[in-house]
């Protein structure tokens, strides 16, 4: 329910930017500033800190979307379930405000940053911690471990090959979703009898 709620929310705002007249495919920097995203100078220096949440529902373009929405409908529904809804709220909210202020702190000044890449590469990261708590034994959730290593791994590699993903945002968002993991293990929320 969490998921599909964030999903409607990404494409909700992708609809009106369009409608406001930002380019449906190919969105030009300056119209992304205007809508939230996230720019060193901006965060940093001129504290606009609800950028660092409002840049995770800014999209650059149809395929950006796509892409993201399709991630966070396979991961974020799985998260759900391990984690309950209150707790992968808080850890996506978490993640994306983390991975935002990562961008923001070690990008280059004229880098402009926005998408849910940062969020969900951390609820990848928390799920990853959660599963890997369940030891060898259950064949599952190693599985499903082994996938979402295999997720981190690739769009990280990605990003140091391709210069337009922000690898900075989704290593950031990483790192805050396996914190976030061990927290919800060490709080007892992990719900380990999904894969039973």
């Amino acid at each position: 329910m969490i998921t599909l709620f964030i999903i409607t929310i990404n494409v909700v705002v992708y609809i009106f930017m369009v409608r406001e007249g930002v380019s449906w495919i190919a969105p030009n920097p300056q119209d992304l500033l205007e809508w939230g995203a996230n720019q060193k100078n901006i965060i940093i220096e001129q504290r606009e800190y609800i950028r660092l949440l409002k840049a995770s529902f800014i999209h650059v373009g149809i395929i950006h979307l796509f892409f993201n929405m399709y991630c966070l409908s396979s991961i974020g529904l799985l998260a759900e379930r391990i984690l309950g809804s209150f707790y992968y709220l808080f850890a996506y909210l978490v993640c994306a405000i983390a991975a935002n202020y990562a961008s923001a702190s070690f990008n280059l000044p004229q880098i402009v940053s926005c998408g849910a890449s940062g969020a969900i590469m951390g609820i990848a990261g928390t799920v990853l911690a959660a599963t890997l708590s369940m030891g060898r034994k259950n064949k599952v959730a190693s599985k499903v471990y082994q996938s979402l290593l295999s997720f981190l791994i690739i769009n990280i590699s990605i990003g140091f090959v391709i210069p337009i993903v922000d690898n900075v945002n989704h290593i950031g968002g990483a790192i805050t979703g396996i914190f976030m993991g061990i927290v919800a293990i060490i709080l007892g929320i992990v719900r380990r009898d999904i894969f039973e």
